[in-house]
């Protein structure tokens, strides 16, 4: 893909309306290519501005008393529907009940591909780690530990600056604490086969209760593609542990197998 496409289709990407497969070739060019980085950042950074002044706008705030009007009427018009399309349609919406209800599973599924946290390290990755557009500045690790969470002392070294694998290197890129719509993750960025990786750990309470075991290894979960990304995610007492990168899945779950033992033990303080 070139730099002339990636202009073409930065609007849809900011909007999250490319198909999956375009979705991944526009951000394997952005991790390679600067310009587009920055044009794809100063495009996002004004869609938000635009999108604050006209939220903010006094003249374009719906009147108090027009709200109201309004709501009045179709407050009255729903009282006031014809009783045989009331009784007709019942038998359509009981229909409806009944494949909920036997779907309910299926749905749930659909629903609930992605958690919160998982669309926030996806999230997070794009913004901070491909188009590194963050809207507060990043803390250090040691900050971070002192002000939200001691865990985030155990990625200073971890994984190593250079570590080798026996499907290549990973090469640190850089290590930081970073916020996405409110979520406080440790962030380390690597490299791995050519592609940027995210590391992201952050708290999660569900996790508390767990007890980790000396020697006990996690249990990787693959999860389902969220805004392009593939993610994996593990867990420890207390947090929950993403691995985020335009690799494919094999080659993720690669990865993630060889770091998420020596993390774990980590944060579980061995």
């Amino acid at each position: 893909m070139q730099c002339r496409d990636v202009r073409e289709l930065a609007d849809s990407f900011l909007s999250e309306q490319l198909l999956v497969e375009t979705n991944h070739e526009v951000l394997r060019h952005l991790e390679a290519c600067p310009a587009c980085r920055s044009e794809i950042a100063a495009r996002g950074l004004l869609r938000s501005a635009i999108k604050t002044a006209f939220t903010n706008a006094e003249s374009l705030r719906m009147p108090d008393e027009f709200r109201s009007v309004a709501a009045a009427r179709l407050r009255a018009a729903a009282l006031h529907k014809n009783r045989e399309w009331i009784l007709g349609s019942w038998q359509q919406i009981a229909a409806a009940v009944v494949l909920l209800a036997v779907g309910s599973s299926a749905l749930f599924f659909l629903s609930g591909r992605a958690t919160a946290a998982e669309r926030d390290a996806a999230g997070d990755h794009r913004d901070c780690a491909i188009l590194m557009q963050l809207h507060e500045k990043p803390l250090s690790l040691a900050d971070a530990a002192a002000r939200y969470d001691s865990s985030f002392q155990s990625l200073q070294d971890m994984p190593a600056d250079s570590m080798p694998t026996a499907a290549g290197s990973i090469q640190v890129v850089r290590r930081h604490s970073c916020e996405f719509d409110g979520r406080r993750f440790a962030h380390v960025i690597f490299r791995f086969q050519g592609q940027l990786v995210s590391l992201l750990v952050t708290a999660d309470a569900s996790q508390a209760t767990s007890s980790g075991a000396a020697g006990s290894e996690p249990s990787l979960k693959q999860l389902p593609s969220v805004n392009g990304f593939n993610v994996v995610s593990f867990e420890s007492p207390g947090h929950v542990v993403f691995l985020v990168s335009s690799l494919d899945k094999s080659q993720l779950s690669q990865v993630a197998g060889f770091l998420a033992g020596p993390i774990y033990r980590r944060l579980i303080g061995e």
